[in-house]
């Protein structure tokens, strides 16, 4: 990495470069698509300015590295069986292609938790060590989540970027700039979440996602599973691991197991027809499970959820 008066040297240009692109912050509002909180470049959402209500309730595929800034309370991250939790003026760095759960710590729904997310493309990345000139090293170890604080300088950048929300329609070039400028502020600084978005090596094949979903209610096997993906057995547990950080079988049972009670609240099915429906060996297998993830057999269960209606 280079020392950080290269860095800040480049930076000061940087921005001297940019005040002369920007003539005014708002530009032809038909130019893109962006709305309240959300600043958007190549017409997807780039950063965005997310509360508490903003947390997924379910798995959410991360497609590009994404990273997230908390500013208020605090976010738990659930990646597989690993749990973390990113408070006050820490940051979290996603990885691409890894499947996650994040969700707000306080029950507030409102001025609990603030956080702002930024979508970084490899595209984007490699632009930025070109422009920068970084010597990039591959970390020793590809992490799926890295936490970090927030120095004073970040924070600072943070509130700038509060003028541009309060806008519909900003000229996606400042988005890129800001997206930059954020790069630039992290390598002021050895850090690990800066060595780990440096890590541009490809990961896997998003793919798997699909075809799991698509066969989440088939009687497959593993292998007919790693057939259909285009993989060997063991490239697709590989692969597997690397996006859910859990084993094929077990994320299967636990996500079938979902399927089934979800299937117990919205349905008239029978228990035999939503354990065979779902590939599960025979009904006292299926029982078995069902009431150690859930802690009631699937007939309790059914009748817990028709009680409390």
């Amino acid at each position: 990495m280079p020392a950080i008066s290269t860095v800040a040297s480049a930076l000061n240009g940087y921005l001297e470069t940019v005040s002369a692109m920007i003539i005014s912050p708002i530009q032809d509002r038909t130019q893109t698509t962006s709305g309240i909180n959300t600043l958007t470049l190549n017409g997807s959402p780039a950063i965005r300015l997310c509360t508490a209500a903003d947390t997924a309730h379910k798995p959410l595929l991360v497609r590009d590295s994404t990273l997230l800034l908390v500013t208020k309370g605090g976010l738990q991250i659930k990646h597989g069986t690993a749990h973390y939790s990113v408070g006050k003026n820490e940051m979290v760095l996603l990885k691409k292609d890894i499947l996650v759960k994040y969700s707000s710590t306080t029950q507030l729904r409102g001025d609990g938790t603030q956080f702002i997310l930024f979508h970084l493309t490899d595209d984007l990345l490699k632009d930025f060590v070109r422009q920068a000139r970084l010597s990039v090293s591959r970390p020793k170890q590809s992490k799926a989540v890295t936490i970090e604080g927030i120095d004073a300088r970040l924070l600072k950048f943070l509130d700038s970027l509060h003028l541009y929300f309060d806008y519909q329609g900003l000229d996606e070039n400042i988005t890129r700039i800001k997206l930059l400028e954020l790069l630039y502020n992290l390598s002021s600084k050895t850090g690990l979440v800066l060595e780990q978005l440096m890590d541009l090596r490809p990961h896997f094949r998003g793919d798997i996602t699909a075809t799991i979903e698509d066969h989440l209610m088939d009687a497959v096997s593993l292998p007919q599973l790693a057939e259909f993906s285009g993989r060997s057995l063991s490239s697709f547990k590989r692969d597997f691991i690397a996006i859910y950080n859990m084993s094929p079988s077990k994320w299967l049972r636990q996500r079938r197991l979902e399927k089934a009670a979800e299937l117990f609240r919205n349905t008239t099915m029978t228990v035999t027809d939503i354990c065979y429906t779902l590939g599960f060996e025979n009904l006292a297998h299926f029982s078995r499970l069902f009431k150690a993830h859930f802690g009631h057999t699937p007939s309790r269960f059914r009748m817990a959820m028709s009680e409390s209606i």
